[in-house]
């Protein structure tokens, strides 16, 4: 190399070295707090059109009745125009909740109050399945043997739902309540019905 290309060399070598990056041990603080943010960004969008976390749901159902009262049995419509549960999921498309049913007929009215499970196999689909246990209580003695006396409830049902928002799915399902005196080892009522129901989860 000759001295031109020494002296060139020499005038040239501290701008390369400011160019040159250098690697800094210490992290950003801003930096660090954007990744947190991204990392927790990306564990809310997953949950997105998933059956997880935290449950609620509210609709009405229609069907009909089956009583057993003296020893007769007397068919009524059954219609609640308002129910409500809430809860939060257990695992991945396994939700526990506590739900508040009423039931409206012709020959008188009952509430149920209980727990029940739902479980989607797919958590990102809207097929479920689910049972429940609870207490009713009924107010009209044409609907039930005995007015105003505690009976126990149980259920089941399989439905389907769309999704038509990032948490909120409208579902449709046909549910069966049987109403058993099981004192007596006789059944008080039982009661189909078609349940449209709006869910948060």
């Amino acid at each position: 190399m000759g001295k031109t290309g020494c002296w060139l060399l020499g005038m040239l070598w501290p701008v390369v070295a400011s160019a040159a990056p250098v690697e800094d041990p210490t992290p950003d603080p801003a930096l660090a707090g954007l990744e947190a943010a991204l990392r927790e960004w990306e564990a809310e969008a997953h949950s997105v059109h998933r059956h997880d976390g935290f449950y609620f749901s509210m609709g009405g159902h229609l069907g009909g009745a089956a009583v057993w009262r003296n020893g007769d049995v007397h068919l009524d419509a059954t219609w609640s125009p308002f129910g409500l549960a809430i809860g939060g999921a257990l695992a991945d498309g396994v939700s526990v909740l506590f739900q508040q049913v009423p039931f409206s007929g012709p020959g008188g009215t009952w509430h149920l109050l209980g727990v029940a499970t739902h479980y989607y196999p797919d958590p990102t689909a809207g097929f479920h399945a689910g049972i429940g246990i609870g207490l009713t209580r009924p107010t009209g003695a044409g609907l039930l043997s005995r007015s105003g006396d505690g009976l126990t409830a149980m259920g089941m049902r399989f439905g389907h739902g769309v999704w038509i928002g990032e948490q909120w799915s409208f579902q449709v399902a046909g549910r069966l309540v049987v109403v058993p005196n099981l004192s007596a080892g006789t059944l008080v009522a039982v009661a189909p019905s078609l349940v449209l129901e709006f869910v948060y989860q």
